[in-house]
């Protein structure tokens, strides 16, 4: 047992005034007891393990309530021995003796009193004893062991998805990790955050400087930054505190002077550490590098995913512009500006499948086992916060590509053409194509009579501004725009696209009219 920041077990030095000892926050453990150990022996106090099981137990007349950290609903019993006390009438109906595991990390179906066979050497000592033995079988839960590197696989819950339900999905592929103990991150961190210009050197968030490895957590050393602040939402117990996704070792004097201010650009007068000359302090926000603006911002986005407030100790982490009250951060208009203008990097994809699939540290394998989905498909962030009525091409490539598909970021990024229909993807989404079919036409044309009408979509919320033009000989400087056609087309909503419906009455005689959509 660690000691930590529990302080739900007892030894005999300990009173409920002046706790010690406990487990780390998301231990894994098993508490065994004996009804006749009191918390301080000699006195009438309820057993510590009766108290820890809850329900049986009183104080001053009052049933204490069972300790939500233990698996109170699973008491060894079952079976007849040859003395008084194995008997189910004993003390109320309650084993003698214990084995209790925590609620986290396991599962405990069956269990029951061990009863050593005819001749074992065992027997003698438990005939002499008021005690038994006592086993549960346990199994673990919570431990996802990376199955593979097989992205498609990992993300395939969240194929096709936007909005809440892409959030959701995330939420649920990247949940109950494996914690890592807080006491072994600076380990961790000189492995997966070693710098690329020294090897015994550790790369620091906010500065392009390095620290020696070995000086952190000393006076001018490096330290862990929690880019999500400790005293905004994170806090010092749940499993948010030691997610690694959000930690980066930081000098630690331009650690304190981020403080816990949320990310913008600055303005006015600013302040910067000596030794991070590029990051900057305003009156109210933080502002990284440019190198680790991407960085900080997917982290943050990780972390909003991840945490819903449904882990033990933990909080509902959430984005937003205005960044109060405490687990709201931001400014998220800026970080997710930040998201696009500095994508991924190496350093950052070798570092999120270093955290995902582990690293030896000591001779033992330290892996979270999850992700970070913004490092490894960064059209997530538009997927959950660009709307149901807005468009953005990559909104469009979630909507419109499987996730093998958006591996290839040259097949599927706005130059390519999967469908090898001479139509670049971009194009596609332009005009609400599919990037797959081979068969969509950008722009339809019916005729009745003496009119013609032309059809065509537009994604919402782009920059990019459509016009119809017309010409008498398809030649170039003789396309010019129709006059107030926006005007007399009909638009139909369709979410996040609209659908543009133009008609043209055509010209009497022999001259011909053509027309073209043009969008730039």
């Amino acid at each position: 047992m660690n000691p930590a920041n529990s302080a739900y077990i007892y030894d005999d030095t300990e009173t409920s005034t002046t706790p010690g000892g406990g487990l780390a926050p998301n231990s894994r453990f098993i508490i065994c007891g004996d009804q006749n150990a009191d918390n301080n022996e000699g006195d009438s106090t309820d057993p510590a393990i009766k108290q820890l099981i809850g329900g049986i137990a009183t104080v001053g007349g009052a049933t204490i309530p069972a300790n939500p950290l233990v698996n109170s609903t699973f008491v060894p019993a079952g079976g007849a021995g040859p003395q008084p006390d194995d008997t189910a009438g004993f003390s109320g109906g309650v084993r003698v003796d214990y084995a209790l595991p925590s609620i986290f990390g396991f599962d405990a179906p069956t269990g029951g009193v061990f009863w050593p066979g005819a001749g074992d050497p065992m027997s003698g000592a438990i005939s002499a004893s008021d005690h038994h033995m006592v086993f549960v079988n346990l199994t673990l839960n919570g431990v996802t062991l990376p199955p593979s590197t097989n992205l498609a696989t990992y993300y395939a819950p969240a194929s096709g998805l936007t909005g809440s339900a892409l959030q959701t999905a995330l939420h649920n592929i990247i949940d109950d990790h494996v914690i890592i103990d807080y006491g072994t991150i600076d380990e961790v961190m000189q492995i997966i955050d070693e710098s690329a210009s020294n090897a015994a050197h550790v790369r620091l968030l906010y500065s392009n400087a390095t620290l020696p490895k070995t000086s952190n957590n000393i006076s001018g050393g490096w330290n862990r930054e929690h880019v999500w602040p400790r005293s905004d939402g994170v806090g010092d117990e749940g499993a948010d505190y030691s997610d690694i996704h959000h930690l980066f070792p930081a000098k630690d004097s331009v650690n304190s002077l981020r403080s816990n201010f949320p990310f913008d650009v600055s303005s006015g007068s600013t302040t910067s550490d000596p030794f991070a000359p590029e990051s900057t302090l305003d009156s109210n926000s933080w502002e990284p590098l440019d190198r680790d603006k991407g960085v900080v911002a997917r982290a943050l986005l990780y972390m909003m995913t991840r945490y819903d407030g449904s882990d033990a100790l933990t909080t509902d982490l959430v984005l937003a512009n205005a960044t109060g009250p405490v687990g709201t951060h931001g400014v998220l208009s800026t970080l997710l500006t930040w998201h696009k203008a500095h994508p991924p990097t190496d350093y950052e994809r070798s570092r999120n499948n270093a955290i995902y699939s582990g690293v030896s540290v000591n001779g033992i394998m330290r892996a979270q086992g999850n992700r970070n989905p913004f490092i490894d498909f960064p059209q997530f962030a538009d997927g959950i916060y660009v709307s149901d009525t807005t468009q953005s091409f990559a909104k469009w490539q979630l909507q419109r590509l499987n996730i093998t598909q958006l591996q290839n970021s040259a097949a599927s990024g706005p130059n390519g053409d999967l469908d090898g229909d001479g139509r670049s993807n971009y194009f596609e989404f332009l005009f609400n194509g599919s990037p797959n079919s081979g068969s969509d036409e950008p722009l339809a044309v019916a005729r009745t009579g003496n009119q013609i009408t032309l059809s065509f979509y537009r994604p919402k919320g782009i920059t990019e501004q459509a016009r119809i033009e017309s010409s008498t000989m398809l030649v170039g400087g003789t396309w010019s725009t129709v006059l107030n056609w926006q005007s007399s087309a009909i638009v139909t909503d369709f979410g996040d696209y609209e659908r543009v419906d133009f008609t043209a009455t055509i010209p009497a005689g022999d001259g011909g009219l053509f027309y073209r959509v043009v969008v730039e």
